[in-house]
């Protein structure tokens, strides 16, 4: 269970470093770039379908959506076990 809650934070601080990092001039050729890109798009792309950036004011609410729903599941987990 534990290490369910372990990943779970860990994913949790990959999304928040790159959304951090996508406000900053970094190399997109940079090997941790290319890490966090490649950890988080699989799951941003799903949302962007439904949550467009230009749809809203160009704000890739992406991360945000992740994390609330991280926070819910930990919660769900807490009840069921």
């Amino acid at each position: 269970m534990s290490l369910i809650f372990m990943l779970l934070e860990a994913y949790s601080l990959i999304v928040i470093v790159s959304a951090i990092l996508s406000w900053f001039p970094v190399p997109r050729n940079h090997p941790m770039v290319l890490f966090l890109y490649n950890v988080t798009e699989p799951v941003y792309e799903p949302i962007r379908k439904v949550l467009n950036p230009a749809q809203t004011g160009g704000l890739d609410l992406s991360p945000l959506v992740v994390l609330f729903a991280i926070q819910l599941l930990k919660q769900l987990l807490i009840r069921l076990l």
